[in-house]
């Protein structure tokens, strides 16, 4: 699993494990925070260097219930594949392609 940049992390970053990122909420209250990756994606090479990389898109929500939507770039460097740009897409949106 790879660390997005996401606004929905105290600290700016998500740690995915199986695609999923949880930000617990206060204890016996329904405001824990979720991110994780959809199964929109488009690859190719973003940065012209030979590799391919990655724009996916990433949907998070709580116990508001609103949903957001966020574009993050995914670049491959030195074998390992990092986000280095997350790009809020909006609230409660629907996605059809990317």
């Amino acid at each position: 699993d790879l660390t997005y940049l996401s606004e929905a992390a105290p600290d700016g970053t998500a740690e995915m494990v199986d695609g999923v990122y949880t930000v617990e909420g206060t204890p016996g209250a329904d405001d824990a925070e979720t991110v994780e990756r959809t199964g929109y994606g488009a690859f190719g090479d973003l940065n012209d260097d030979g590799a391919e990389d990655a724009a996916v898109v990433l949907m998070g929500g709580g116990g508001s219930g609103d949903i957001f939507h966020e574009l993050a770039i995914v670049l491959a460097q030195d074998e390992e594949y990092v986000n280095v740009a997350t790009e809020p897409l909006g609230e409660d949106i629907t996605i059809e392609n990317l």
